[in-house]
Formats: C-alpha cells, structure tokens, sequence
C-alpha cells in the first residue's frame, strides 16, 4: 500500500465515491505520519487553535468599528435604467435650451446616424456601470474595449458622414461648442456620481472612465442637436473632444480618489 494509493481513496471518499475507511487505510495510516494527517484532516479531528483573548477583542473591535448600515441596491437592471434615464433626462433639458438647429444642417441619415451611436453608447455605458457597482457581476462586455469602441464609433461616424471642409473661425466656434459641452457635463458628472458612489467600485478607474464618457456623451448628444456647423474637422475636434476628454478625466480622477483612500475609497471614489 502506497501514499498516491490513500490520496485516491481520500479522494473518492470526499467525493462519495468510496465506503468509509477499509482496515487497510487505517492500517497504513498507522505507520504513515503524513497520510495519518491526511486522514485526521479528513475526519475533521484536527485540534482546535483558539487566538488569544486579547488578540480576538483586537479583531472584534476592528471588525465591529467599520460597520456601518447600508442599503441594498437595486438590481442591476434598475440601476442601468437609472442611468439611462438621467442621461435622457439632462438630454432634453440640454437641447430645450439649446436649440435643434442641426436639423436644418444635416441630412436625415447623418442626424440619424449619429444620434443612434450616441444613444447606443449611452445604453452600453449604462450596462457596464451598473455590472462595475456590483462587485463580482459577469462583465458581458470587457470596460476598456467598450470605451474605445464607444469613442471609435463616434469619431468614425463624424470622420465618414460629414464633409471636411473647415469654417474660417475654426477656433472661435470651436471653443464655444466646447465650453457648452463642458458646462453640460458638470451636472451630469454629479448626478451619475450620486448613483455610481452608492455601488462597492473595485476599479475606481475603469469606473471614472465609465462615469465621464457617459457624462460627456450628453454633452456630445445636446450639441448633436443644436450645433449648426455639420464639418467633419469640426465635429470630429470639439465635439466628440467633449466625451473623449471626460473620459480621461474621470480615468485620472477615479485613480487619484483610489490611491488617497485605497482602504475605505474603493467602493465609493468616482469623479
């Protein structure tokens, strides 16, 4: 009778394959001090190890100072819906106030197509937000290719539908696009971190990343709508510069809130 022989049979009989011990394991085990562990391990007759009293009123304390309540969250569908429905909401609320003066620019397919890739990038943000704020969710779709696809898309987009031919004041319509962009993406920074910082966040970057695209694609979605120079270089600079740039921002800034708090920030710090 050999060792590999009783780490078969062990192995059968945690399976249930095997009966209980035969006397030739018990007679091997006798003699043999490592299988004889094997078996007492088996058995569940290992000696108990208590920790000192004071080493376990250490770890009660510990454990017991951190607690805190909490609420549970939704599920991860009305979270994305939660998501969908701020990004729609602060949408329209951007373009009352902003104007539809590209329908007058653009044709049916470019203001079409665009319009859809925005939307569907918001959706897929969305999902993938709500799987990050929840530790151990199956992430359907790998974070980092969703945000390049999501910015490759719309940049292909502009780079094909469009013309390039650039206005004499590059710069100066420009820039205003931009700060409107960006004055867009404030309020809908705040409003997904409200909804992001109630998650248990185990990749504040990727999360950062996450959150600021999908502020920065409402930007990009009211300019869609009231911006009236319909130019590829145009387009392709200042407004999908809106999300690209938010995205690094939040990436930066997710990174920098995990590294100030790496114990109690991990489950809380977004831009």
């Amino acid at each position: 009778m050999t060792c590999r022989q009783i780490d078969e049979f062990l192995d059968h009989q945690v399976s249930g394959a095997a009966p209980s011990f035969p006397q030739w394991v018990a007679e091997h085990c006798r003699d043999c001090e490592r299988c004889r562990k094997l078996l007492e391990l088996l058995r569940g007759k290992l000696p108990d190890q208590e920790l000192p009293r004071s080493l376990q009123s250490q770890i009660e304390r510990a454990v017991l100072g951190s607690l805190k309540p909490i609420s549970p969250l939704p599920r991860t569908r009305g979270l994305m819906l939660g998501f969908l429905g701020t990004f729609t909401l602060l949408s329209l609320v951007g373009v009352m106030m902003m104007g539809g003066g590209a329908l007058r620019v653009m044709s049916i397919w470019q203001f079409a197509s665009v319009g859809l890739i925005l939307g569907a990038g918001a959706v897929l943000l969305a999902m993938s937000l709500s799987w990050l704020m929840v530790p151990g969710s199956y992430q359907r779709i790998r974070v980092k290719a969703l945000i390049f696809c999501v910015a490759a898309a719309f940049l292909f987009a502009l780079a094909l539908l469009f013309p390039w031919k650039t206005e004499g004041m590059f710069v100066t319509t420009g820039l205003r696009c931009a700060t409107a962009g960006f004055v867009l993406i404030a309020p809908a920074s705040v409003c997904f971190w409200l909804l992001v910082r109630r998650g248990a966040i185990l990749s504040p970057g990727l999360a950062g990343a996450t959150t600021g695209l999908l502020a920065g694609l409402t930007g990009a979605m009211v300019l869609h709508f009231g911006c009236v120079i319909a130019k590829a270089p145009h387009l392709i600079v200042w407004h999908a510069g809106v999300p690209i740039s938010s995205a690094l921002a939040g990436f930066v800034l997710g990174k920098l809130a995990a590294h100030r708090s790496p114990t109690k920030g991990r489950g809380t710090s977004l831009p």
